[in-house]
């Protein structure tokens, strides 16, 4: 986990993320209402499951910042779509 950022902008412009692979900067990144099942999550997690854990939600953080990629997700909820093509929820993806 050392050093991994996936490359940004911050969540009010379009454009890719940056997020430090780090505890610190996850719980900043997630909304509010995340923050407490974070850390309930980091918290119980068993050391060999930690890494996995932080993994998953830089994950959540990264596409929760990401504004593009919020208003697909909402337009799949909706029923505007069936389903969210890739390329529109992770625009940068191949980049």
């Amino acid at each position: 986990m050392r050093g991994i950022t996936m490359t940004v902008a911050d969540s009010s412009t379009p454009g890719p993320v940056r997020l430090p692979r780090t505890i610190k900067a996850i719980r900043a990144a997630l909304p509010p209402g995340q923050r407490e099942r974070f850390r309930a999550e980091v918290e119980a997690a068993d050391l060999s499951m930690l890494p996995g854990v932080v993994r998953s939600w830089w994950g959540r953080a990264i596409v929760l910042a990401d504004q593009r990629t919020v208003a697909a997700l909402e337009r799949s909820r909706s029923g505007e779509l069936d389903r969210v093509p890739a390329e529109d929820a992770l625009p940068d993806w191949g980049t």
